[in-house]
């Protein structure tokens, strides 16, 4: 009696196909390290490394001004903090005016 091999026989050994799937990825990632190697490059813009710095100083910069939120609360309770509507007008038309622009 002779048996053929037909179809696809991935269910007879599935630790074969794991061990032949990590070859090949192992294999198309040094082909990809090759070609980085022959001369690829990136260069940032200048405005692009300006926004890289900033966002690395905004993430550096806390969240939340502990020193300034204990001055004013300690303004409020004593009763000398004065808000002016004029310069808080003038703050949130300018702000609503630049998120527009960005």
């Amino acid at each position: 009696m002779k048996i053929e091999n037909r179809g696809n026989n991935a269910h007879i050994n599935p630790r074969l196909n794991r061990v032949q799937d990590a070859a090949e990825r192992s294999e198309s990632k040094e082909s990809a390290q090759t070609r980085n190697a022959s001369g690829d490059r990136v260069e940032l813009s200048e405005a692009a490394k300006t926004l890289q710095q900033a966002r690395t100083l905004l993430a550096a910069s806390p969240e939340v001004r502990a020193e300034k939120v204990a001055e004013l609360k300690s303004m409020i309770q004593r009763g000398v903090y004065n808000v002016k509507g004029r310069e808080v007008a003038a703050k949130m038309i300018g702000r609503g005016l630049f998120d527009q622009l960005v």
